[in-house]
């Protein structure tokens, strides 16, 4: 698609969605409200220290299992 007649302001935002190596989009809003507050926790405790990426994959991993069993328990 040509975007020589955007404005710079979107030109820069398509130039920066399109170098991204992964997108997250409304991560809250499409799942459950208790596995969007794990996210979004997990999201601030990555981008406090992207080195410990592990750590918040793992809570992610946990909480999506207890609330799955919760889930079928109900």
């Amino acid at each position: 698609m040509d975007i020589s007649g955007a404005n710079p302001a979107t030109q820069k935002g398509i130039a920066l969605i399109q170098g991204a190596d992964y997108i997250a989009q409304f991560y809250d809003r499409d799942t459950t409200p208790e596995m969007a507050e794990a996210g979004m926790n997990a999201f601030v405790a990555f981008w406090d220290d992207p080195s410990s990426i592990d750590d918040p994959l793992e809570d992610l991993e946990a909480d999506r299992v207890r609330l799955a069993e919760e889930m079928a328990s109900q």
